[in-house]
């Protein structure tokens, strides 16, 4: 009956492409229960391939990623080489 913090650590992205990191802490201790870091590719599901982000999501991606960057942690992430800007 522990309640737990779910944050976003980390987020990137290139043209096709979201890099995240989600952390997992205990509420009242504050204590680092788990990590998760994702590459995700952005699909096209009508013809079911990787497509390319739409213009409009990627300026909504900036903006994010702009206003909250001071509080991301880009610390031990494994697949920061793998975007291609």
């Amino acid at each position: 009956n522990e309640e737990i913090i779910i944050s976003l650590a980390y987020l990137d992205h290139d043209k096709k492409r979201l890099h995240y990191k989600l952390e997992m802490r205990n509420k009242s201790e504050k204590m680092l229960c788990a990590t998760t870091e994702v590459l995700a590719l952005y699909m096209d599901l009508n013809k079911r391939k990787v497509s390319e982000f739409e213009s409009e999501k990627i300026i909504i991606m900036k903006e994010f990623i702009k206003s909250n960057s001071q509080n991301f942690k880009s610390d031990n992430l494994i697949f920061s080489n793998k975007l291609k800007k």
